[in-house]
């Protein structure tokens, strides 16, 4: 609104070729200027959760920067961030003292409308629930290029040779090759941060999805290693940015 209001008194003032004197007008000008309108900010910090997005499609991503909002309420967001809180009190409980920082205490919610107790038997029914975690939703920090990824691991195990780290998803598994590389783009910066902070090579990290839904463990073939990932988040960058350039923010 203030942009059309601002535009409309800019338009006016060039055709009468007179200068703002009204305060109101002062303001909605100034107003103008101060949003930043027109000129884009790129985030140095990047969720690894949407790097698929970024790299898969820049210009829906350049469409949510230079016009943030909010997200609509879904019931299938609030069913994961239940799945996921649920998991990570379940280890806490099993495993006190042995993981990262927990969230918040589990809140007892009408679970047969968000099917949470199913999820909870098929979780139970999983390889997962008889391990012990090396670690559950830690939040790595790793440098890609000029921009920080941010990533929230949801669990990690040990194997004989090293680690497997693991993404809870409630949601469908990719239902082509391409789509599953593009999704695990997000498990390659896993990779790269824990090897960074664990001091582990990242030959010795494997990762995996687990679809609660069909009780199913996919394993992607191939991640793209530091140099692939920085390069790939650089090209998706430039498309975003356009030729007009962006400042870091």
């Amino acid at each position: 609104v203030v942009e059309r209001a601002a535009e409309a008194v800019r338009d006016s003032l060039a055709r009468s070729g007179a200068t703002p004197s009204d305060p109101r007008l002062q303001l909605l000008q100034s107003k103008r200027e101060e949003s930043g309108l027109g000129r884009l900010r790129f985030p140095v910090r990047i969720p690894a959760s949407a790097l698929e997005r970024l790299i898969s499609d820049p210009e829906a991503y350049r469409r949510g920067l230079l016009r943030p909002m909010p997200s609509k309420p879904q019931s299938a967001a609030l069913r994961g961030t239940l799945f996921h809180r649920f998991v990570e009190q379940r280890f806490a409980e099993v495993h006190p003292g042995a993981l990262f920082d927990i969230d918040a205490e589990w809140e007892e919610l009408a679970e047969s409308s968000l099917s949470i107790e199913t999820w909870r038997e098929r979780f139970e029914a999983s390889e997962f629930a008889g391990l012990e975690p090396v670690a559950i939703e830690p939040e790595l920090h790793v440098p890609v290029g000029g921009h920080i990824v941010i990533c929230k691991i949801d669990a990690v195990f040990p194997t004989e040779t090293g680690v497997r780290i693991i993404d809870w998803k409630t949601g469908a598994a990719p239902a082509t090759p391409e789509a599953l590389a593009a999704k695990s783009i997000q498990l390659a910066a896993y990779r790269l941060a824990w090897s960074q902070w664990s001091g582990l090579d990242v030959s010795q990290i494997e990762t995996a999805f687990w679809f609660v839904e069909t009780e199913s463990l996919v394993v992607p073939h191939s991640w793209p290693d530091a140099a692939e990932l920085e390069s790939l988040v650089a090209g998706a960058v430039a498309r975003v940015i356009g030729p007009e350039g962006a400042e870091l923010g």
